[in-house]
């Protein structure tokens, strides 16, 4: 069965701008006239629960989330909720949106953010894709001195097949005669062929799980020898790991700084980290 692998990009900010001089705004000077400096120190521990909020847009879906907000700013909800229309009304240093609590300050910093988080995702798109198709042109290469029929390659440098590569597995019984396309590249092929063919659907799925590669563990994408079609399948059909454990076990890959130094094989790795030999 192919996997489809998901995870949503950050929509929040971890820190903003507090200039030296904010208190002196008629706006800290109205709260303050009402709750005294403690209301001041209120209002910046809610402004930090906005910029946390997804989308950085706080909603009291809930009367225990009310609940918890209150006690976390030492009021009760009531209080809360007389504080927060305060916040809207008088002193204009929230705004109501979409049934939720957010300030300009906060959005004009989350769009900041997200551009750059658009281009470095981008960035590193772009790094994956070249890194992708060099390995495809050295396939190709490969192939081409191996007679290999040019319509037996799939995906670029994800796998190969090739009847004259099954007629020469049944005569070479060790690593010491590996194919120059092997040396080369990798293993590109399990000792048994892939049979049935792989479907239309085991290529889509695999598309995607290497696009989400790319996307949130590009560390993982850059290894010598990523993942292949057939070990792609092989995760669910052989090993038994499914989606959220794939996507733990990629995540801690890609958080460790000595991943590509120290590691050829996306899938191999993988493996040995599950069984807990992380090193």
């Amino acid at each position: 069965m192919p996997f489809l692998l998901f995870m949503n990009m950050k929509n929040n900010i971890e820190y903003y701008r507090h200039t030296v001089d904010a208190h002196e705004h008629w706006k800290f000077k109205v709260l303050r006239k009402a709750y005294g400096w403690a209301g001041e120190g209120k209002f910046w521990a809610l402004n930090n629960m906005i910029g946390k909020a997804k989308g950085c847009l706080l909603v009291m879906e809930s009367k225990a989330k009310e609940a918890a907000i209150a006690v976390e700013l030492d009021f009760t909800p009531a209080e809360l909720k007389a504080f927060i229309r305060y916040l809207v009304d008088d002193c204009e240093l929230l705004l109501e949106q979409n049934g939720g609590y957010t300030n300009n300050m906060i959005q004009e910093v989350l769009e900041g953010v997200e551009e750059k988080r658009e281009a470095e995702r981008l960035r590193k798109q772009r790094a994956v894709k070249k890194k992708k198709d060099n390995a495809g042109q050295e396939l190709m290469d490969v192939v081409a001195n191996e007679n290999v029929p040019q319509e037996n390659v799939i995906g670029g440098a994800e796998t190969a097949f090739s009847d004259a590569e099954n007629e020469q597995s049944k005569v070479k019984e060790t690593k010491v005669n590996k194919t120059k396309a092997e040396e080369s590249i990798g293993v590109l092929t399990s000792t048994r062929p892939l049979n049935p063919a792989p479907s239309p659907e085991d290529i889509d799925g695999f598309r995607k799980f290497s696009d989400w590669i790319a996307n949130y563990t590009p560390c993982v994408a850059l290894m010598k020898e990523p993942f292949t079609l057939e070990q792609y399948i092989n995760l669910g059909a052989k090993h038994h790991i499914y989606p959220d454990e794939i996507k733990s076990l990629l995540t801690v890959m890609h958080n460790w700084q000595p991943l590509v130094s120290q590691n050829r094989s996306a899938y191999y790795t993988l493996l040995k980290w599950r069984r807990g030999e992380r090193r």
